[in-house]
């Protein structure tokens, strides 16, 4: 290790996030020597009560070295396989994870040429995924690309509070320190602007090569004054601004427990389910200014909760700050920007956000340019998630008092451009770093029933008869393998139950 190699790194931040960037640097640096300390601060909002992951969390664990199975049985997890959706002015539908049950070329294509033939099928019926999470079946991807089974894929749904102590557990066993303590201020050097200290309740100090800020909307670090860090508020394009949780305990063992995450849209933002072992939690993310909290216990007698059911609340500041790395500190979380989790969790991107970090990692210089690609690299990567929420509310709200109070801003440059593109020829705009897939974002578009006006000429190579004849032996296949797979419930009995 050289005179510039960083030394120290200090996390300001005690909830999941932070414990998340404890153990994902702890692991990845763990070649480098560093000293990690973890100033636990009082505060923070409360982390919600579960997560509902994309598939990359499972590799990421794999890296981090994790045993699935336990990990899985400490959080009551369950597998996810998908979204339902069920709108005010859609049928339900499910966003499948995975891929299509056929390697078809342009298999998009041929389904608007069906179509707008009169073939009203499903688009989510040509996904193992869709259909067997819809039966309640669940079966591991397989590696033969020949095996309709490799176009699974799975996230997972776990209790956040065991997940973030296993993290603790993890990250203090590879000698991660701890302090609960309160920041008072920073203290830069004069001559470069990046910070040299934080002032401590205590009167003491802690230096740091680099700082990560997980503090959430505090942004104790990247929102004070010295770092001068602005703020751009995303409030007008995303109204929902508070989440609320709480658990529902399954009265006795559920027989059937679909891998799928829930989604229903309200009069007033959403209401979201993740099943869990032991219990369901939901969600509620809302405008504040149409559910007030104080109407809030009313508004549960009339989803069958009790009046004093407890739960958890917390704000949401949707937006980001002007740039998430500045001088030697780094923003993760909701100290970076936020949105709502409807889609895409904070827990989710901060931890793309970390293993970013570890590719662009400094030394004490914090080079300009690689400051500047990984703020390029990571604020593109948001705002694509932003128009993914707002794509939600936009295509699902309009019959609603949040979808009118939604409909008065117009939609960002970027999604309208995707929107008209897929309306035209049913064609996806590649970004960079788009963490939603051309797939997935066609699957959306489908199951939302929004057809394009036109379909690539070369899918009129085949007769529509022979057409036909293929999507149905493709539906075949996904039926007669459904039929042959386990129940989730089954596979989570024997791979990971509950602890």
């Amino acid at each position: 290790m050289n005179s510039e190699s960083i030394k120290k790194i200090v996390i300001v931040g005690g909830g999941v996030i932070g414990w998340t960037a404890a153990a994902i640097l702890a692991r990845g640096l763990k070649a480098e020597n560093i000293h990690i300390t973890l100033l636990d601060i009082p505060g923070l909002p409360a982390d919600d009560m579960a997560e509902s992951s994309l598939p990359g969390v499972r590799p990421l664990h794999q890296m981090l070295g994790f045993d699935e199975r336990q990990l899985m049985s400490i959080t009551v997890a369950s597998f996810k396989l998908g979204t339902e959706y069920r709108g005010n002015n859609i049928s339900r539908f499910i966003h499948p994870l995975g891929k299509l049950s056929t390697t078809t070329a342009a298999f998009e294509q041929q389904a608007i040429r069906l179509h707008h033939a009169g073939d009203d099928t499903p688009y989510e019926d040509f996904f193992l995924a869709a259909v067997a999470a819809r039966h309640g079946k669940f079966a591991f991807s397989e590696p033969d690309k020949k095996s309709i089974l490799s176009t699974l894929s799975c996230g997972l749904h776990f209790d956040t509070y065991a997940y973030k102590k296993y993290l603790q557990d993890y990250a203090h066993y590879l000698q991660v320190t701890t302090r609960k303590v309160v920041v008072c201020g920073l203290e830069l050097w004069p001559d470069s602007g990046f910070i040299k200290t934080l002032v401590l309740d205590d009167n003491s100090k802690v230096e740091g090569d680099l700082f990560i800020d997980c503090s959430g909307e505090l942004s104790v670090l990247i929102g004070d004054p010295a770092l001068a860090v602005e703020y751009e508020s995303w409030a007008d394009e995303l109204p929902a601004d508070q989440v609320m949780n709480l658990a529902h305990p399954h009265t006795e063992t559920p027989t059937t427990l679909l891998p799928l995450t829930q989604v229903q849209a309200m009069p007033w933002g959403w209401h979201r389910i993740i099943p869990l072992q032991k219990r369901n939690i939901h969600q509620f993310i809302y405008c504040s200014d149409m559910l007030r909290e104080a109407s809030l216990p009313e508004a549960m007698q009339r989803f069958g909760f009790p009046s004093d059911v407890s739960y958890t609340s917390r704000r949401i500041r949707p937006g980001r700050r002007a740039v998430w790395w500045k001088a030697n500190c780094v923003a993760v979380g909701a100290a970076a920007g936020n949105i709502t989790s409807l889609a895409i969790s904070e827990l989710q991107w901060a931890q793309s956000a970390l293993v970013r970090l570890l590719d662009y990692f400094p030394d004490k210089t914090c080079k300009p340019c690689n400051i500047a690609e990984y703020n390029r690299l990571s604020l593109a990567e948001f705002e694509q998630l932003r128009d993914f929420h707002i794509a939600h509310q936009h295509l699902m709200h309009t019959h609603s008092a949040f979808g009118s109070l939604c409909q008065q801003k117009p939609i960002p440059v970027s999604l309208q451009h995707r929107l008209e593109l897929f309306r035209h020829r049913g064609r996806i705009a590649a970004y960079e770093y788009d963490v939603i897939s051309d797939s997935l974002w066609a699957a959306f578009f489908f199951g939302l029933q929004i057809w394009p006006e036109r379909y690539d000429v070369m899918t009129d190579a085949l007769t529509e008869k022979e057409l036909r004849q293929q999507h149905q032996h493709i539906k075949a296949a996904i039926q007669k393998t459904v039929v042959a797979m386990p129940s989730h419930q089954q596979v989570l009995t024997r791979y990971c139950p509950a602890r």
